[in-house]
């Protein structure tokens, strides 16, 4: 997205400041958070406009630097900031202009604090008009000079000291200078980032009310079975890489540079890239398009010439090993999912860990490898028909622990889907009692021997398909507009992309799917 979008997406930010001014019932949670990766140019816009509709600003980085002129002398206050940022090691005092200010314990009794953001944000909670506002206060601060336990410490605080403090302010709307997103802890618990504007790109979240009707429904829907297809977003929270950053790994042992910053790498492959081994869709294709959509399969066809794809396995290996030992919240709270009486579910992922089959082994049972795929179809049959127990998992792209089944580079992906894994999709994905519930959990929609079975019209008309992430990516919505939408409205079904898009990361939404599903 152009510079230009990215400012429409932070001039949209102002017009609903001015809505929630004018109109104090406007619809919408109390704390709104917006991610962005150039926080100067944000408040270009958003300080004339908070100070127009009379609100409160508090600008971190200037509060850091100079202080404030008006702070309130409250012992009590003090205290509950220092419990909520410590282990911080902070403490307040006077300057040298005799302003209450934060600094670290290290440096009390100096004539200035240092210009720390975290400093800066203690410092704000002492602003002597926080308590008493009553109408919007606009809180911007910059995490991305932060180290990680600080920025880890400086998020919960904004969105929850801080923003208590607040008391009688109707909106609190935090502005977070970020480097790069972090979808565990940006859009993990309530409040969390409703808009991204990172890179040009801007992407805005469903409210969380609507997340939550989506999740009910579908744990609730009376069909007979639900397909939960796990991407590398089921795994994130155990630590594994997403699928770009195994990517960008492969391509740095490719390309043998570790200085390119990692949004130039794309474009470095390409660039080396020699005309005749582009693939036929590559041709004429953009730049800018080509780099979206790089895969690690398309890297690894390149690199696996050359022997150059060691890096990229052994980094999945070593994840998939940590991962085990340290399973995030989405892989508890799937064994919980599983375990629910009367409920069945078959599991399709593309996945080469074992986030699924080693926690749950007991419930599951697994088709990795090309020979355990000739017996797929029939269990999952079997399984839906009520005359197996465990649940089928069908690993389309194989597994980690037996690396001659992984499907790895474009060369086989191109070569489409085994007959056995079709028929194994097929039998998943049919029931007598209606349209499955089919929803994609952290996919790009990218993999592309699933594109031709994934956008088949006789498949959307038998499954009822979401799709779950933090934000929405823009293949996914590419896919929907491209293969679903048409189809949808002719059917009389809810076709818009913003309809089926669950915008929470998959540990939020297996614990209110177990929850609502109970």
């Amino acid at each position: 997205m152009s510079a230009a979008s990215g400012t429409r997406a932070v001039l949209e930010l102002c017009t609903e400041l001015t809505h929630w001014a004018e109109d104090p019932n406007t619809p919408g949670s109390r704390v709104r958070v917006t991610v962005v990766d150039d926080l100067d140019s944000a408040l270009l816009h958003l300080i004339p406009t908070v100070r127009e509709i009379g609100g409160l600003l508090l600008d971190v980085r200037e509060i850091a630097a100079q202080g404030l002129p008006d702070v309130v002398s409250d012992g009590s206050r003090e205290d509950r900031i220092i419990a909520a940022l410590n282990p911080g090691g902070i403490v307040f005092g006077h300057d040298a202009d005799d302003r209450r200010r934060a600094y670290h314990t290290a440096e009390a009794g100096q004539r200035y604090p240092s210009v720390d953001p975290l400093l800066g944000l203690a410092t704000a909670a002492l602003h002597a008009r926080l308590a008493e506002t009553d109408g919007l206060i606009l809180l911007a601060y910059d995490e991305a000079s932060m180290g990680v336990p600080d920025g880890r410490r400086a998020w919960t605080f904004a969105r929850g000291t801080l923003a208590d403090l607040a008391e009688k302010a109707r909106r609190v709307v935090i502005v977070c200078g970020i480097d790069s997103i972090d979808y565990v802890r940006h859009c993990g618990a309530e409040p969390s980032a409703i808009r991204r504007l990172v890179g040009g790109e801007y992407l805005k979240r469903n409210d969380p009310e609507v997340n939550e009707r989506l999740i009910r429904t579908l744990a609730r829907t009376s069909a007979g079975h639900t397909v939960l297809f796990l991407a590398a977003g089921f795994s994130v929270s155990s630590g594994v890489p997403l699928g770009n950053q195994v990517r960008d790994v492969a391509l740095r042992e490719y390309l043998g540079d570790d200085v390119i910053p990692e949004s130039g790498l794309p474009a470095a492959f390409y660039s080396s890239l020699p005309s005749d081994r582009l693939l036929d869709e590559e041709r004429g294709v953009n730049a800018n398009d080509l780099a979206r959509r790089l895969t690690l399969e398309r890297v690894l066809r390149e690199a696996r010439r050359h022997g150059l794809d060691r890096g990229a396995i052994e980094s999945l290996a070593a994840a998939n090993t940590h991962a085990l030992a340290n399973p995030g919240a989405a892989v508890r709270h799937l064994g919980d999912l599983l375990s629910l009486p009367g409920r069945r579910f078959v599991i399709v992922t593309v996945n080469f860990d074992q986030l699924v089959e080693v926690p749950q082994a007991a419930l599951v049972r697994v088709f990795g490898t090309d020979n355990q795929f000739r017996d797929a179809a029939a269990y999952v049959t079997d399984y839906l028909d009520g005359n197996a127990a465990e649940v089928p998992v069908l690993k389309i792209h194989g597994t980690i622990e037996a690396p001659d089944s992984l499907v790895a580079d474009s060369d086989t992906t191109h070569a489409g889907l085994a007959a056995s894994k079709i028929a194994a999709l097929e039998a998943a994905t049919t029931s007598p009692n209606g349209p499955v519930p089919f929803v994609y959990v952290g996919s790009s929609m990218r993999d592309l021997d699933l594109a031709p079975f994934l956008s088949a019209p006789a498949l959307s008309d038998r499954i009822n398909e979401f799709w779950v992430a933090p934000f929405p990516a823009d293949t996914v919505v590419e896919f929907i507009a491209r293969n679903r939408r048409s189809r949808w409205q002719e059917n009389r079904l809810a076709h818009e992309a913003s309809e089926r898009l669950i915008t929470v990361g998959a540990d939020q939404f297996l614990e209110q799917y177990v929850a609502h599903g109970r």
